[in-house]
């Protein structure tokens, strides 16, 4: 099937990936919804919750062949993986403007997916909030794979190995007040004790840290917890929340847990 035009929503498709993978159920609720009077065959996925047109596999298969998108199944995900391929990040840099060298183009290794879907869905609720909400202004997003593909391309690889960057680092500017820097960890089971509470010192900006359920969350918490009595350390602003929350909400309007001092409240971004 040859493509000769890419549509609007093509490019929404495109730019949507280019903060990470998704997958076809993700694509399919937010960019082929089924429309009320149509009265076509359906797709529906349990693990999305939701019905899409069945054009979105006719459409995803297009952007497949011409060589602008990839997708294959995963080990316990019902929905298939969706990523870039090369022409797509291309064709975002040069429509968009985006710095190619932040657009991944590999499907995530099989221990790491869940994290990085975690990742580039967190990513776009903020972009979200940004670009169709005008919540706030996004001055920079840099990905921990940015900064390593950065320090890679400098000829600084082995630092890159040992380099302890958040899972991205984002600047907002409220439409009132100061604008903040925080550095956003995602956690999908990936961060044990001694990685946590290294990655969580060492950096120097408020710290977001984004737990996929309230078990999740009291260990991570709990680890900071211990290490920090058995050595005090001074510490910029940590806060806690809950993925689905997150996801739901979002920046301006997610409750999060203080620490260490445990207290519920609000990220520090200023409503209009």
């Amino acid at each position: 099937m040859r493509l000769e035009k890419l549509s609007e929503r093509d490019y929404a498709i495109l730019k949507y990936l280019a903060y990470g993978p998704s997958n076809i159920a993700s694509i399919g609720k937010k960019f082929f919804p089924l429309q009320k009077n149509e009265c076509d065959m359906v797709r529906q996925t349990e693990s999305a919750k939701g019905v899409f047109s069945k054009y979105l596999y006719k459409r995803m298969e297009k952007l497949q062949n011409a060589g602008l998108l990839q997708y294959k199944r995963a080990d316990l995900h019902d929905s298939p993986i969706v990523v870039l391929q090369e022409e797509g990040a291309r064709e975002i840099a040069i429509r968009f403007g985006f710095d190619r060298d932040s657009i991944r183009t590999s499907f995530p290794k099989r221990t790491d997916l869940m994290h990085d879907l975690m990742v580039a869905s967190t990513i776009r609720k903020m972009v979200e909030e940004a670009e169709e909400h005008d919540l706030y202004r996004i001055e920079y997003l840099h990905s921990a794979h940015y900064a390593k593909k950065s320090l890679k391309k400098g000829g600084r690889k082995e630092e890159g190995k040992r380099f302890l960057f958040p899972d991205f680092r984002i600047r907002i500017v409220p439409h009132k007040g100061s604008a903040y820097t925080f550095d956003i960890e995602i956690d999908a089971g990936n961060l044990g004790r001694s990685m946590a509470c290294r990655k969580v010192f060492s950096l120097t900006n408020p710290v977001l840290i984004v737990a996929p359920n309230s078990l999740r969350l009291k260990k991570l918490f709990e680890y900071l917890l211990t290490d920090m009595k058995k050595e005090p350390k001074e510490l910029r602003p940590v806060y806690f929340a809950l993925w689905g929350l997150f996801i739901k909400n979002g920046m301006r309007f997610s409750d999060v847990i203080l620490f260490p001092s445990g207290e519920r409240g609000r990220l520090p971004v200023a409503c209009r």
